[in-house]
């Protein structure tokens, strides 16, 4: 109760400041030339309903703005308004002044003389309320021009900012046509000439060379690939390690038929697998990494499970999921849903993502 008697105050600590001063300067001045003061009764009914006539009066105008009647409606509100303080004037002095007291001629001291007084003071707060409301009028629309202008300059620069980003993109596109070109040529001489003296070697080339076209190609404006073609370079990945690694890297990959056809972002299950083998523990044969990859009604669902690992492979940012989460997030929206957890010494990850599949 006493926080929200707070924040009401705090919120019309302005209007407060300005009523309290004007009371004091009119009553003070009113009683300096006529002499005397009045009783605290009499002020606090007259500027009461004085103030009162004042925000009712500007909620009127706020409301029926939108109509397009102002100068119609102005002046009905005026009458309106007028002919209600005049008797409600009275009434409250009858009831809680000696101000207009009833007499044989008058009816709770209406005359001439008290109407013109009531009609001179309804219409001089009538007016300072109508300022007022052109005065918020005008200040809302100086700050809505002023948010229009705030937008307008966001979107130059945003335009700007893109256009210098598509440069860069453009001129980094141009240097990456001659070095991953180079590379892939290196790759495939090398290949040629360790194939027929060691076989392995020229496999984990060949997979590597595809890994790699795969990672660079992908990265140039493609929005989305295929499911198969994801797999595929998720096998190469897989043989790469297990030449690499031996004995000390398993894991065991599982896919529904039927599937590769759907579309999903590109790198998303080799983040997943490089994941796996970067923070995970697949050295233990009988509690092998497992990957499932399956789909139910319309969702795609991506599945990890590996033990973690207890010692420190070495130094990483462990960007890979959290930039994964961005990505999907960016593209998916709320549509899908990425978790993670850890349970009794294995890391679970879960990504389920709508189902796109491929034109024909």
């Amino acid at each position: 109760m006493i926080e929200s008697v707070w924040y009401w105050f705090k919120s019309n600590r302005l209007h407060l400041i300005f009523w309290t001063i004007y009371i004091m300067y009119e009553a003070g001045l009113t009683g300096i030339f006529a002499g005397r003061f009045g009783k605290a009764e009499n002020y606090i009914v007259h500027y009461a309903l004085n103030i009162s006539l004042f925000y009712f009066h500007y909620w009127m105008m706020k409301k029926f703005a939108s109509k397009h009647l102002y100068l119609l409606f102005f002046l009905l509100l005026i009458l309106l308004e007028i002919a209600i303080y005049i008797p409600f004037l009275a009434t409250l002095n009858h009831l809680f002044t000696d101000y207009n007291q009833s007499s044989i001629r008058t009816f709770f001291g209406i005359n001439h003389k008290f109407i013109a007084s009531a009609t001179y003071r309804s219409i001089f707060f009538i007016i300072v309320s109508t300022g007022y409301w052109f005065l918020r009028q005008y200040l809302n629309e100086r700050k809505k021009a002023e948010e229009i202008e705030q937008d307008r300059l966001q979107q130059i620069v945003k335009k700007e900012t893109a256009e210098k980003n598509l440069l860069l993109a453009q001129n980094a596109h141009l240097r990456a046509q001659v070095n991953p070109h180079f590379l892939f040529n290196v790759l495939t001489f090398i290949h040629r000439r360790i194939r027929k003296s060691d076989k392995i070697a020229g496999e984990v080339v060949i997979s590597l060379t595809s890994l790699m076209r795969y990672a660079i190609e992908t990265s140039q404006n493609t929005e989305m690939v295929l499911l198969s073609e994801e797999i595929s370079q998720v096998y190469d990945l897989v043989n790469i390690l297990r030449v690499l690694k031996g004995d000390e890297f398993n894991i065991e990959i599982k896919v529904d038929h039927n599937i590769s056809e759907i579309k999903l972002i590109p790198l998303l299950l080799l983040t997943v697998t490089e994941n796996m083998y970067k923070h995970g523990d697949l050295s233990d044969v009988n509690n092998c990494g497992v990957l499932t990859i399956y789909q139910s009604n319309n969702t795609l669902t991506i599945e990890s499970k590996n033990l973690i690992c207890e010692k420190k492979k070495s130094l990483t940012l462990k960007t890979g999921l959290k930039n994964l989460r961005e990505r999907i997030r960016d593209f998916y929206g709320t549509r899908a849903e990425i978790e993670s957890l850890e349970h009794e010494g294995m890391f679970h990850l879960t990504i389920s993502i709508p189902v796109r599949k491929s034109k024909a």
